[in-house]
């Protein structure tokens, strides 16, 4: 999140609301500090997007998504 100059999870927030992703302020939390049990395919492909990430064969780069925790699908 840092190298796309976000430092703080309500900076998060309003990049998934314009995605039509609504999330609370603890649940936005949750997905970025803790790994998620389970990540609707909306709010993955919102993220990879807020994030500038792209599915690869069977992977994300890691490096380029900047996200703290490891997801199932690793970003």
């Amino acid at each position: 999140m840092a190298t796309r100059r976000m430092f703080s999870t309500t900076d998060l927030r309003p990049l998934l609301a314009e995605r039509g992703i609504d999330l609370s302020p603890s649940q936005t939390y949750r997905l970025v500090v803790e790994r998620p049990e389970r990540l609707s395919l909306k709010t993955l492909m919102a993220l990879l997007d807020i994030l500038g990430c792209a599915m690869g064969p069977g992977s994300v780069s890691r490096l380029r998504c900047g996200l703290a925790s490891p997801m199932s699908v690793s970003c």
